[in-house]
């Protein structure tokens, strides 16, 4: 049996000399792809200027019309023909041993999906192992997994029919922000097979002008996801209430968090419509004041109780 081909498609927007570095990682690879593409979302600075030294190693796709990043991977999906897809920001770092790993697991049992752990460094503190995969071993269940942790297309590699089966990405005028989590959910309930590589390949790096936290971009990620929640497959919302109303009740109030009090409480209705949410991680006196009186009484009272303890 011939060995599987292996893409990796990068998203490009404004990053300038971040795509640099990031390219630097790939051409390091210890295992190299058969084919790095590189999709430019209209840049002001285009991708091609920071090529350099690897314009022979990359072909570059350029959209005249701004779509965002789902949109992106969608036409990078269409152009490669590998076997195998990793979904790569520009402004990411590939570890050197990451194709060598992939491609073990990926010749171990030809899984759709191979995870492997990310590293994330924010304001020059890295933490490792992020996507807590490790979890996959007490509860091998992709779908539930999916529902509680957001998967980055950075921790993950995909068969490319596997993807394509799935429907690939949601564009931003359906999904605004949080398209990995509702791509990698779709790709769960799929019943897309996996393998977890239980070690950092990936480093990925906080920036405030990123995709998903630039400007409003964290409430509209938590927003997004609820809508994700309420789109998601009819087996999945069935076999999986209590999970999903969970997920939306953790949007809910992160939306709270964040002083979004309106959309919190649209993303708590949503929640029970979805399921009887658990308030899983919550305290006993939230959860049984949410049971008599609604989750925003009980995020009312916490919030008074922190401001009451840091007078």
């Amino acid at each position: 049996m011939s060995r599987p081909s292996l893409a990796v498609l990068i998203t490009y927007h404004d990053e300038g000399d971040l795509l640099v570095r990031s390219l630097e990682t790939v051409a390091a690879q210890t295992s190299a792809p058969d084919e790095i593409l590189v999709y430019d979302d209209a840049s002001y600075d285009p991708a091609e200027r920071h090529l350099g030294r690897f314009a022979g190693l990359c072909r570059v796709v350029r959209s005249g019309k701004n779509g965002g990043p789902g949109y992106g991977r969608n036409v990078l999906l269409g152009e490669t023909r590998c076997d195998y897809v990793h979904f790569h920001d520009a402004d990411d770092l590939l570890l050197p041993s990451w194709g060598g790993k992939v491609w073990d697991a990926i010749d171990r049992g030809r899984p759709d999906m191979v995870l492997t752990e990310v590293c994330y460094e924010m304001h020059g503190v890295l933490s490792d192992r992020i996507m807590g995969f490790k979890k996959l071993e007490e509860d091998p269940d992709l779908v539930r997994f999916a529902l509680s942790s957001s998967i980055l297309p950075a921790s993950a590699t995909v068969r490319r029919e596997k993807a394509l089966e799935a429907g690939g990405y949601r564009t931003r005028d359906v999904m605004p922000q949080s398209e990995d989590f509702d791509f990698h959910l779709r790709l769960a309930a799929a019943d897309a097979t996996y393998a977890v590589v239980d070690e950092s390949l990936v480093r990925c790096m906080w920036r405030e002008a990123s995709h998903s936290h630039a400007g409003d971009n964290s409430a509209a990620c938590w927003t997004s996801m609820v809508e994700s929640l309420k789109m998601a497959p009819p087996a999945v919302r069935e076999r999986y209430a209590v999970a999903v109303a969970d997920a939306a009740a953790r949007a809910a109030s992160n939306l709270y968090q964040l002083g979004k009090p309106g959309d919190a409480r649209k993303a708590y209705e949503a929640a029970a419509s979805l399921g009887r949410p658990s308030f899983a991680g919550r305290s006993n006196a939230f959860r049984w004041v949410a049971g008599f009186f609604g989750p925003m009484a009980a995020e009312n009272l916490s919030r008074f109780n922190r401001d009451w303890r840091n007078r």
